[in-house]
């Protein structure tokens, strides 16, 4: 059986797990990729260097592991038994605390990733684990499933996807937050129908983290036709000013970005589009990061980045055409900067 090691956890996060800071979700506590000012983390690490520990997983993932005191909560998928995990390790050790099985059969729909890249959420009482067939499964902190459900329409099987559907849940006041942009139509690929006979709508969808049950659902249209409506971003809480209490739900994919109220999923404003063409393949993988008020979203296949305003919803800057680019990393923010990298071509850098 191949197995995967969760080594570059402790590469990456060293000091995040000797201190109080938690890393709650795919994006960190600050919904950015920034953690706490005061941590050391390793300028130069390898499979032997800066290394607290390692464990041993039972197959690939390509989630982010979150944190919580001494819990860290990933996922895998086992190729070769066809199985798909939800494991919690110690922290402190990497032994592994608890591991289900939550499904089995097929795995991936594609040879690009499977169903492992959403990253688990969890608040310290409950964690919930998403995968790319649609599963969603909260457990408490010892590893008892509260609840689960599948988000695809009864009898059918996948999103409109053409590749492997992955989103990550975010947490606000109590509720778990789902986002689906996808293709407004059923079509089929590699063989394998997609989506629902009949319209195929866009939507963000709250449930009450706790219980389960149903909280709010609005249909978040895009701008974009064919493999542009798909998004595999995940939206991101968002202070609308520097160090404003007043908040948004960011969201990008269909050609555009759109803000929210994070209580109840109603649309504030939407600025677009970074696609006038109608361009059908620019489907968009990284999310949305904010910092000072300014939304930071990068446009596919070598476009520039552009800068909008959360408060209001305007235009404020953007790169020069090819100058800063990203088309499947994520930016971060961090003290003033954002810091994007391009590492799909062979010009990679890192952008500040």
């Amino acid at each position: 059986m191949k197995t995967s090691c969760l080594a570059l956890l402790l590469l990456s996060f060293p000091a995040l797990l000797l201190s109080a800071t938690n890393w709650p979700n795919q994006r960190g506590p600050n919904f950015n990729g920034s953690g706490d000012k005061d941590l050391k983390l390793p300028a130069k690490f390898s499979p032997t260097k800066n290394v607290a520990w390692k464990a041993q997983l039972p197959g690939t993932s390509a989630a982010t592991p979150v944190i919580w005191g001494d819990h860290v909560f990933v996922n895998a998928v086992d190729h070769e038994k066809k199985e798909i995990h939800a494991i919690c390790l110690s922290s402190s050790s990497g032994k592994i605390l608890w591991s289900h099985v939550v499904g089995k059969g097929r795995v991936h729909l594609d040879d690009r990733s499977d169903f492992s890249s959403p990253s688990p959420v969890t608040d310290g009482k409950h964690v919930a684990f998403f995968f790319g067939n649609a599963d969603l499964i909260v457990y408490d902190m010892k590893g008892k499933e509260v609840w689960r459900r599948n988000l695809v329409p009864e009898g059918d099987k996948y999103f409109a996807f053409q590749w492997t559907f992955s989103t990550s849940p975010i947490l606000f006041e109590g509720n778990l937050i789902m986002q689906v942009l996808q293709r407004d139509v059923p079509f089929s690929f590699a063989g394998l129908p997609r989506g629902k006979e009949g319209a195929n709508p866009s939507y963000l969808e709250a449930f009450d983290f706790a219980t389960g049950k149903p909280a709010w659902k609005v249909e978040r249209k895009g701008q974009a036709v064919a493999e542009s409506l798909e998004a595999f971003t995940t939206p991101v809480i968002a202070p609308t000013t520097d160090g404003g209490s007043a908040l948004q739900l960011l969201v990008a994919g269909g050609d555009v970005l759109s803000g929210h109220e994070p209580g109840s999923g109603k649309e504030l404003w939407r600025w677009g589009t970074w696609n006038p063409g109608k361009i059908g393949h620019w489907r968009l993988v990284p999310s949305p990061v904010s910092g000072k008020g300014v939304a930071l979203a990068c446009a596919p296949k070598k476009s520039p980045i552009y800068a909008v305003d959360i408060k209001t919803g305007e235009l404020l800057w953007k790169s020069s055409d090819k100058e800063v680019s990203s088309d499947v990393c994520t930016p971060l923010y961090h003290d003033g900067y954002f810091y994007v990298l391009n590492g799909e071509f062979k010009d990679k850098r890192l952008s500040c």
